[in-house]
């Protein structure tokens, strides 16, 4: 009898060890997202002879200048007002510009982020970063999103081709797991009119998305010597803001 018992304990200890042995093996495969990432461009801080002087006629930057953006974002109706400063940045040895986006609701701002853009020899502007401060009741309370090209690994992209053509797909920012936008081309004759202007037939729409929300959709349409006139969640959302101003007029 305790020889059968000695065999059956003996069994339930292999038959334990196996099932732990098994378990630390086992390793869950995670849910991969099936959205196809977008190449970044390749990056030369060599071509940026003079990386602030933005010209791109689809995204100028010209210092001083201030956009008003009205509209719905995360769901409230908020301002986005957006200021070119004449403030600028080295980042990864390229010198950049300093753009202000400062979102306000009720009157309050809620989100105040820098951004830092260059333009190289052949008309392309890149996306160099960005500091993002997320306020409630006058006190910052996050940083999310916030990321420089060339730290920890982050790699800058366009946030506007010289040329862009139907069906150009990029990356505007690297930064995994923080900030990884893309954009892809969908026409350069599409057409748009908000409070500030209306454009027929010359306006160049893009697609935005991320790996990091899948779910979601932006298209964004710019005005050839304005910039970017209207936003719009077309999937995941209900966001839209259009340019209601351009300052100093």
């Amino acid at each position: 009898m305790d020889t059968i018992r000695q065999k059956m304990a003996l069994g339930i200890i292999v038959a334990v060890l196996l099932i732990s042995s098994i378990s630390a093996s086992f390793q869950p495969i995670k849910a991969q997202s099936s959205m196809a990432l977008a190449p970044c461009p390749g990056f030369d801080s060599s071509k940026f002879s003079d990386s602030t002087d933005i010209t791109n006629r689809y995204l100028p930057m010209k210092p001083g200048t201030i956009f008003v953006y009205p509209g719905i974002i995360n769901g409230n109706p908020q301002v986005s007002i957006v200021h070119i400063t004449h403030q600028t940045r080295m980042i990864d040895n390229v010198m950049t510009i300093v753009v202000n986006d400062t979102v306000k609701e009720n009157g309050k701002v809620v989100e105040s982020t820098l951004d830092y853009y260059a333009q190289d020899n052949s008309g392309n502007v890149w996306y160099m970063g960005e500091d993002a401060l997320q306020i409630k009741n006058g006190k910052v309370i996050g940083n999310s999103g916030s990321w420089l090209a060339g730290v920890s690994g982050a790699q800058p992209g366009f946030i506007m081709e010289a040329n862009p053509h139907v069906g150009d797909f990029y990356c505007q920012e690297n930064s995994p797991g923080v900030a990884q936008d893309q954009a892809k081309v969908i026409s350069v004759s599409s057409s748009v009119c908000v409070p500030w202007v209306c454009s027929n037939n010359h306006v160049l729409l893009t697609e935005e998305t991320s790996p990091l929300d899948p779910g979601s959709v932006e298209h964004k349409w710019y005005v050839r010597n304005v910039g970017n006139a209207m936003a719009k969640d077309v999937a995941g959302g209900q966001d839209e803001t259009q340019l209601a101003a351009v300052l100093p007029i």
